[in-house]
């Protein structure tokens, strides 16, 4: 199976009020739609972002990377893995509550993490068809897991399951939001 999406995954309860934890990533006017499987959340077909909170951490799902959410000028002059408006927010709001991006592309053969701990982005990783473009910074978590005899997106879920705890995702409901493009409200 190849995955196409892309996990935001912050410490803290925030999932609990998926429009409010928008609306701190400068994401205003969410609308809550309905409550999905994880499987239906990482489906390429998600129209929206889809966002759970468990043991701790509030997981985000969107398998179009917020692409379509910001203006072209944020995505060009962006951030290591985001638009640059979420990752400055991100990054604020890393002092506090630590976050960590997962991009797994399987239709590209793109592959990425970032870690935002601190107020700043201390391990970056994207790959895309076997060549590494960006490789920075220091995390445990990446250290142990990315190597390149294993394959991407075994080792990024694996991750996602080691930062958050959870063993299992398959019974977490994840709730549907509906958000308008940044800035139109």
């Amino acid at each position: 199976m190849s995955w196409n999406t892309f996990f935001l995954i912050q410490k803290g309860s925030q999932g609990k009020q998926p429009a409010s934890f928008l609306e701190s990533l400068g994401l205003p006017g969410a609308q809550e739609t309905e409550s999905i499987s994880f499987h239906e959340a990482t489906s390429s077909g998600l129209a929206g972002q889809a966002i759970a909170e468990s043991n701790g951490w509030t997981i985000l799902t969107d398998p179009v990377f917020f692409l379509d959410l910001f203006p072209d000028d944020a995505i060009s002059g962006g951030g290591v893995l985001l638009p640059l408006p979420l990752e400055q927010r991100l990054l604020a709001m890393s002092n506090e509550h630590p976050s960590y991006a997962l991009l797994l592309n399987g239709v590209s053969d793109t592959y990425g993490f970032a870690a935002y701990e601190n107020g700043e982005c201390s391990r970056a990783i994207l790959q895309a068809e076997d060549t590494t473009y960006i490789d920075t910074g220091a995390t445990s978590f990446t250290n142990d897991h990315w190597a390149e005899d294993r394959d991407p997106e075994e080792m990024l879920l694996e991750l996602l399951a080691e930062i958050t705890g959870i063993e299992s995702f398959d019974e977490l409901p994840f709730t549907l939001c509906e958000v308008p493009p940044f800035g139109s409200t």
